[in-house]
């Protein structure tokens, strides 16, 4: 009887050693988690990196004037005419501003040895406020329509031979009240190494 009672007595110390070794502590538990969280936070942190664009890696945007050339990308640009209007389009089909249309003429030359063309979401106009807007597709080519020129070009249409250069437009509709306005060209959407902006003015 006493030998087995010793050996029922040594079979529950190794079943209370095993459970100490196979169960961690309160405070290893809390480490493991820890770790997790920082790895997770990490990998969270790194794929930002990457989704963050090439214009935002603290390059400062360059700035330029209108009528100065400067090269983006593939491309060589100056801002070569800025109109302000309250209407758009040939005779008998007008577009009435709410508040102002502004006309960027652009002379683009690819300087690449072959074919290019611009990506319209390339560039933006930002106000004092800060309010961006895009150029409009509609009102670009109703202006071109205007002037009927075939020697002029849209920016949304416009292909590049190699060495080529073209004066190529683009219409915004800004707020009433926008002032001091300036064309960026992003160099998330050219290659660039950074932003080129141009004063243009109004």
């Amino acid at each position: 009887m006493k030998i087995a009672s010793n050996r029922k007595r040594h079979a529950t110390e190794q079943t209370q050693l095993i459970k100490k070794r196979t169960h961690l502590s309160p405070n290893h538990t809390v480490l493991g988690k820890r770790s997790v969280m920082i790895v997770a936070v990490g990998c969270l942190i790194a794929l930002l990196l990457t989704l963050v664009p090439a214009c935002t890696s603290g390059e400062k945007p360059k700035q330029m004037n209108a009528g100065e050339t400067t090269r983006i990308g593939d491309f060589r640009w100056s801002v070569s005419s800025v109109l302000k209007t309250q209407e758009i389009g040939p005779q008998n089909e007008k577009t009435k501003a709410t508040g102002s249309f502004i006309i960027t003429g652009m002379t683009v030359r690819n300087e690449v040895k072959k074919k290019n063309e611009i990506d319209p979401s390339s560039i933006e106009l930002i106000d004092s406020k800060e309010r961006i807007y895009k150029p409009d597709k509609n009102l670009t080519a109703a202006y071109l329509k205007q002037i009927e020129s075939d020697k002029n070009k849209n920016i949304y249409n416009t292909k590049f031979l190699p060495l080529e250069k073209h004066i190529i437009y683009a219409v915004f509709d800004v707020k009433k009240d926008a002032t001091d306005l300036s064309l960026i060209v992003l160099a998330s959407k050219t290659g660039a190494e950074q932003d080129v902006i141009f004063k243009v003015g109004f």
